[in-house]
């Protein structure tokens, strides 16, 4: 192994389920090596700049692009490709003549054309990948990466497994929670999130379960990350009408509160927030996304729901459909307190969630 310090950079980006899952990384490798340098590598996105200034990460953002259909798609695609490339070049080269350099694969769009660059420059490139099925971009950079592991048990791969990767600090006592929320500390919470982006059937679904069931609801309090969708006020409006009390805004910024204080959530099923579900132990009713040809969320929910701590239903899309078929089970767990705490306790008998901690020291051992 190389006398040189180490150099760890990140490539991945786009969305946050690829994001926090590197700081987590990153954050476990600064523990037990100060020294590290550790960069990023990410998309032009403003979300990733948030994030990763958010988290005092050093970042260089690129012009990749997904591969679409359309001419100008692949047009954009190839030479996001070419400048992504060249920008990861150049980056490698500088820290090679003073680090021994891995490169870490997160997936989605950003990586490939970095992790190729790498493979180029014969430069270790390792691949985490987070959800049960791999997307496309994974599945490329694990035909030349020297290692390969996985968040989550991938479907038909001998990939090795880590555990769900969500960041130490991030989650938060259940009174720090209720504190940054301003909510009861004698009511049980509800958190419902579609993700970073919201879920327009989801929050359709909250709003027929308001209307036609508001009694379920009793000694329950929400917090809703509605996403940029519009009709957010008129959401609250109809908390306030039922007698609910509410936190609803298009994103949290204070995830972990979130779920330090949340005992029970609603929501799809990324490979984020079922590691952030995962290691916070609290229940879940999933809806994975209904429009994914692979319905990856549905697989990323496997080890919850066959560890009895979630449920899984199909998003019918229409809140009328969705309220017909699922209002019965969603009222039966929040007014059965026993089976709710079974659903807790089905944790204890789970492996660990410490994937970030494990994938730290693999990388370190590269």
């Amino acid at each position: 192994m190389s006398s040189k310090p180490r150099a760890y950079l990140f490539v991945g980006g786009g969305t946050g389920g690829h994001l926090y899952p590197a700081i987590a990384i990153a954050e476990q490798i600064r523990t037990q090596d100060p020294e590290a340098k550790i960069q990023f590598l990410c998309s032009n996105r403003p979300i990733d700049a948030q994030i990763l200034t958010d988290a005092g990460e050093d970042f260089l953002a690129v012009d990749a692009a997904p591969l679409g259909r359309s001419i100008r798609a692949i047009v954009r695609f190839f030479k996001g490709w070419r400048t992504t490339q060249a920008k990861a070049r150049e980056t490698i080269y500088e820290l090679l003549p003073t680090h021994s350099v891995v490169v870490v694969a997160m997936g989605g769009f950003v990586a490939p054309a970095p992790s190729w660059a790498a493979r180029r420059l014969r430069v270790p490139v390792v691949l985490v990948n987070l959800d049960a099925i791999p997307g496309k971009a994974n599945l490329l950079i694990a035909r030349f990466a020297d290692q390969v592991c996985t968040a989550l048990p991938a479907a038909g791969k001998s990939w090795q497994v880590l555990g769900p990767i969500v960041r130490g600090a991030a989650l938060g006592s259940r009174e720090q929670g209720i504190e940054a929320f301003g909510l009861d500390p004698r009511k049980q919470t509800i958190l419902v999130t579609g993700g970073s982006q919201g879920a327009e059937s989801i929050n359709g679904l909250m709003r027929a379960m308001l209307g036609h069931r508001p009694r379920a609801f009793d000694g329950w309090q929400v917090i809703h990350q509605f996403g940029n969708t519009g009709g957010a006020a008129d959401l609250r409006a109809i908390y306030e009408h039922a007698g609910v009390q509410a936190w609803v805004e298009p994103y949290i910024d204070d995830m972990g509160n979130a779920w330090g204080c949340a005992d029970l959530t609603i929501g799809r099923c990324g490979a984020g927030t079922v590691s952030e579900a995962w290691a916070a132990q609290v229940p879940a009713v999933f809806f994975p996304y209904p429009f994914h040809k692979d319905q990856h969320q549905k697989h990323n929910a496997r080890a919850l729901v066959e560890g009895s701590a979630a449920v899984l239903c199909e998003d019918l899309i229409d809140p009328a459909k969705n309220i017909h078929a699922h209002s019965e089970l969603i009222e039966q767990i929040l007014t059965e307190p026993d089976r709710l705490g079974a659903m807790a306790r089905a944790f204890d008998s789970m492996p660990s969630s410490d994937g970030a901690a494990a994938a730290a020291h693999l990388l370190m051992s590269v």
